[in-house]
């Protein structure tokens, strides 16, 4: 028998976006104003790896079919469930601001 869980994270405290891939639009400027906001989110709101695993295990072992790390990942599941339409479109419309500004790839 095999048991699946989905794990919603939001922000874990690593260094993700300094390692992320940009559009080769992205200037200078935009990746290092991207990499320094994604920063100071991550300080505000992730969470430690160390936490994270902790959460991540826990909820393998209670067989959770949903594991939620964060409050805001809480809240964005919540969401998405509820106005699936509306947090389509303020998702769309955060990546498109970035898509745009060539921070990522299309």
């Amino acid at each position: 028998r095999v048991f699946v869980s989905m794990v919603c994270p939001s922000f874990v405290k690593t260094e993700i976006a300094h390692h992320a891939s940009f559009s080769s639009s992205a200037s200078d400027k935009d990746k290092k104003e991207f990499i320094a906001q994604m920063d100071d989110i991550i300080r505000k709101f992730g969470s430690s790896t160390q936490k994270v695993s902790r959460k991540i295990i826990r909820g393998i072992r209670r067989r959770e079919r949903l594991v939620v790390i964060n409050p805001e990942a809480n809240v964005l599941y919540f969401l998405k469930r509820v106005a699936p339409s509306l947090t389509d479109s303020v998702v769309s419309k955060a990546y498109g601001k970035l898509l745009t500004r060539g921070v990522f790839r299309s």
